[in-house]
């Protein structure tokens, strides 16, 4: 960026030299002497050079014109550069600003080469004010605390979330200015009009999930639902961005579904039907957060996108909310936006929404096949209709007809509680033990390349879905 007349005059020069070269290359002999490819190297060089001298050289005249809201950025992260123009572009030079903030015009002139990276907070609000540049009242604010202080307050709010939202410069100390304005801006696109409860330390209450299908059941934490679900589907929004996989058409036939699971890979798992859904255009996001929200389908300008955080350690979980989950997603097909938060277990007993069961109905019978009813009546009657005989039992009928007996269990536990006979302690001990939330995470990063993020036209959004995806 050109930031006086000096540097003005030495760009014009420069272009002139290269605009020069440009002319005269094709009877440069060295020129001439190079590979096809080698020339056009050289040749696009320079024209990116002189092109970029151009652009620079016209703002500045722009700036000097007084012409600064044709270029100042609504990005916060762009704040310091947006001082730089701010101050050509109402004629003041950098020994006039040095004065106003008491410094001297070399270490002004350094605050400007750095981006303001060095400068303290005090000298910034000074700056916009000798600028009358205003700014949100929350970065005010912010602005107003130590970096510490602003640490522990974000810390406070967002627990679990804090490493995925702090920028990396206000967690090492280092380019506070920057840190400030990324965190801001972080925290605006994310949870929006909660910056001032955040930035408080306080806990966020008013969540207003007004999209949500469900009411959140009572002994919800509040402000976990609003953050990890604010925080899920701006990942989601983002992630959906990304992908150029075709939408294809949903079945809402189990038994299609498992065929074409089967058929495509071999078998039905959770490795399997995870793959196959990213086959569907449809990303499968796992996270590792306790509390605020169970699992959740989104649906932005017609790409659903599944989230699933379950805490369980057993695929079996998983793969029944994974395919509870698909149900939502196959619903209102001419919808181009939806969203369906699960906020609790979605295998459960006394759920009144039809689409909830629908959906759980839509997940046994995919993994059973279709022979859920006879499964269970086959357990009950091994077993004598004893309970105490039932664990055995279930490994028994798992076995013979090869399901996985944590599968099975899962589901007698179910079947079992609607007839108040709880088993779900004796369906867990049954259970393999796993990484499930490794197996969504490999795909996830074997089907979204560090490099497709660069698509994205935030850098910002960048670093906050590398922080999702890969910290």
């Amino acid at each position: 960026m050109i930031k006086n007349d000096i540097e003005l005059k030495i760009s014009k020069e420069s272009l002139t030299q290269f605009l020069s070269s440009l002319q005269d290359i094709n009877y440069d002999e060295a020129y001439k002497k190079q590979s096809p490819k080698k020339q056009e190297i050289y040749r696009k060089a320079l024209e990116g050079e002189a092109e970029n001298l151009q652009k620079q050289i016209q703002e500045y005249e722009l700036l000097k014109s007084g012409q600064l809201h044709d270029l100042l950025s609504d990005k916060f992260t762009e704040l310091p550069i947006n001082l730089i123009r701010a101050r050509i572009a109402n004629g003041f030079d950098e020994k006039y600003i040095a004065d106003k903030l008491n410094i001297d015009v070399s270490d002004y002139v350094e605050l400007e080469d750095e981006l303001f990276a060095e400068a303290d907070t005090a000298t910034l609000i000074k700056l916009l004010s000798v600028l009358d540049i205003e700014i949100p009242r929350e970065l005010q604010r912010m602005f107003a605390l130590d970096s510490y202080q602003v640490k522990r307050n974000i810390k406070t709010s967002l627990g679990s979330l804090f490493d995925k939202i702090i920028p990396c410069e206000l967690k090492e100390g280092y380019n506070l200015t920057t840190g400030y304005l990324k965190l801001y801006s972080s925290l605006k696109k994310i949870f929006t009009n909660h910056i001032d409860e955040i930035l408080a330390g306080s806990k966020v209450t008013n969540y207003g999930l007004t999209n949500a299908r469900y009411k959140t059941p009572k002994g919800t934490k509040d402000d976990l639902v609003y953050l990890y679900t604010s925080y899920a589907e701006f990942i989601a929004r983002e992630i959906s961005q990304l992908l150029d996989t075709p939408i294809q058409k949903l079945t809402t036939d189990p038994m299609e579904f498992r065929g074409n699971v089967v058929e495509k890979y071999g078998d039905l798992s959770l490795e399997s039907c995870i793959s196959y859904l990213w086959d569907l255009g449809i990303p499968v996001l796992p996270f590792e957060m306790s509390g605020g929200f169970h699992g959740a389908c989104w649906r932005f300008k017609g790409r659903n996108v599944i989230v699933l955080k379950q805490q369980s350690k057993y695929s079996s979980r998983w793969l029944f909310d994974l395919l509870h989950e698909y149900w939502h997603a196959t619903q209102e097909p001419d919808q181009l936006e939806r969203e369906t938060v699960d906020f609790g277990e979605v295998l459960k007993v006394g759920i009144e929404d039809q689409e909830e069961l629908d959906a759980n109905k839509f997940a046994e019978e995919v993994i059973f096949g279709g022979k859920s009813e006879a499964l269970f009546d086959e357990c009950i009657t091994k077993s004598r209709g004893n309970i105490k005989f039932l664990k055995s039992t279930v490994q028994k009928v798992a076995s013979s007809n090869k399901i996985e007996v944590g599968l099975l269990a899962n589901y007698i536990a179910y079947r079992m509680s609607e007839r108040r006979q709880p088993w779900w302690g004796a369906a867990q001990n049954l259970q393999e033990n796993g990484n499930p939330y490794s197996i969504a995470y490999d795909i996830l990063n074997s089907r979204i390349d560090s490099s497709m993020l660069y698509s994205l036209e935030d850098p910002l959004e960048q670093e906050l879905i590398e922080n999702a995806l890969y910290h």
